[in-house]
């Protein structure tokens, strides 16, 4: 009966970021549209983007005291009612003032909905079924950037993107249903006490901060000295949080669990993988369109290749992490990993299209194997009473990843520009790539000195 009900949150949690990452993807296709009824530039709609990323890093540090305070399935369950009610709400916006504002809003029921949801998986799933558990709940995060665009494009063109947000109500009221009815009440931590204020605000002020900088750092037009600015004293004011949190009685988040080695590693050094991973998708389609001069649809069916070999790989994943020992997966993969991101800069005009199409697929290979196994090597040595802090530290670390990984892509572009009068010359996109793969070697030193026996207890 236990596995039954296991099964049944894992599919709720897969379910919900699901929604949550086609929400994401279908609208990106629609921002010019959209930007056509809101009377504003096509590149001002990307507030709508990054009030809703910001919104992420202010409140994500926090869900772990929520779901403590409140109970994994009660706030699981109302942030997914919360996510589905605010989408209905961008659809109702007639300004790009009223769409960012709720965006921002949308973004709050977005922090609580998947780290509470990955939370829920983690107390009600057995740490050798977590290979499994693992692999089904960011299986979404692989399928929903291949079907999310054509299905944003498919509405914005034919209908209207409107319907965009409309897509995940019925599954959306679906989950809210399920999860209160088969998740398993969790007993109320009231140790918890009150939520530390001046802990939330510097890590609100601080997160938010890193974020907005990053975005900054995408942008073409904007400079680059002040986003690095604000990007180190954002990232001092976090590290005054973290050092406060140390001393704190009862700290929003507690950083005694990077004491766990296997934990730790995937928070430093596994933070650098995934930078790896989140610049690609960023440099890609600039190295396609800017540098080989391809169109954006071609750019658009080479990358559905980096897709494909992240899906075909999961199952293989998930039989590694039972038959190798882990450090040994890390270990080899991020190798492979950051070489495949280098050979992007063999690419040229005159290269085969079935050559830059096998080396997506590898990458994409790649990209998954260190993912899965990065996302439960997380949590396999961590006691069963640090996970929500540990549930709450790894979510943000994801969210800052991901926009670190972008912003380096954008830093090492610009770094490599900066030295020619040509900003679209082909050399500085690979001349990019070798950069982004010289940072994802730097995780093989973490990843060599994790013990040989890490990770047993998921091994058959």
């Amino acid at each position: 009966m236990k596995k039954y009900i296991s099964r049944i949150v894992i599919a709720l949690v897969a379910v919900a970021f699901f929604m949550e990452y086609i929400d994401s993807t279908a609208l990106v296709t629609a921002l010019p549209l959209m930007a056509l009824d809101f009377g504003v530039e096509s590149g001002r709609m990307s507030i709508g983007i990054t009030s809703y990323m910001i919104s992420l890093a202010v409140f994500i540090p926090v869900s772990g005291w929520i779901a403590d305070r409140y109970g994994t399935r009660s706030v699981f369950a109302y942030a997914v009612l919360g996510f589905i009610g605010t989408s209905v709400l961008c659809s109702l916006c007639n300004s790009l003032t009223q769409f960012a504002f709720v965006r921002f809003i949308q973004g709050m029921a977005g922090a609580l909905m998947v780290p509470v949801g990955r939370l829920a998986v983690l107390k009600n799933c057995d740490k050798h079924d977590l290979v499994n558990a693992i692999a089904w709940i960011t299986t979404p995060g692989l399928i929903a950037p291949v079907v999310g665009p054509p299905i944003g494009g498919f509405l914005a063109t034919y209908f209207s993107w409107h319907w965009i947000f409309f897509l995940n109500v019925p599954v959306g009221l679906l989950v809210f249903v399920l999860a209160i009815r088969y998740i398993p009440k969790q007993p109320v931590d009231r140790q918890r006490g009150k939520l530390d204020i001046p802990d939330f605000l510097l890590s609100a002020l601080s997160l938010s901060g890193i974020m907005y900088s990053l975005e900054l750092l995408g942008n073409n037009a904007s400079s680059f000295v002040r986003p690095l600015i604000l990007l180190f004293l954002c990232i001092l004011l976090f590290a005054f949080g973290i050092r406060r949190s140390l001393h704190a009685s009862l700290p929003l988040i507690d950083y005694s669990v990077m004491r766990v080695p296997t934990y730790s590693v995937t928070i430093i050094y596994g933070t650098l993988s995934m930078m790896v991973i989140g610049a690609a998708p960023f440099l890609l389609p600039l190295l396609f369109q800017d540098g080989l001069h391809f169109n954006a649809f071609h750019s658009g069916l080479l990358l559905l290749s980096l897709m494909l070999g992240n899906l075909i790989t999961k199952p293989f994943t998930v039989w590694m992490m039972h038959h190798w020992r882990i450090k040994y997966i890390l270990f080899l993969n991020a190798l492979l990993l950051s070489l495949s991101t280098a050979a992007c800069a063999l690419f040229k005009a005159s290269s085969p299209v079935f050559a830059i199409i096998v080396c997506l697929f590898l990458m994409g290979c790649f990209r998954s194997v260190q993912l899965s196994t990065l996302h439960t090597v997380a949590y396999m040595d961590v006691p069963q009473q640090m996970m929500s802090s540990a549930n709450t530290l790894y979510s943000t670390t994801l969210q800052l990843a991901s926009g670190l990984g972008i912003g380096l892509g954008a830093l090492a572009l610009r770094f490599v520009a900066s030295t020619s009068a040509n900003p679209h010359s082909l050399a500085h996109y690979q001349l990019s790539f070798v950069l982004i793969a010289i940072v994802g070697l730097i995780a093989l030193i973490g990843y060599g000195k994790m013990e040989p026996e890490a990770g047993k207890i998921i091994a058959n």
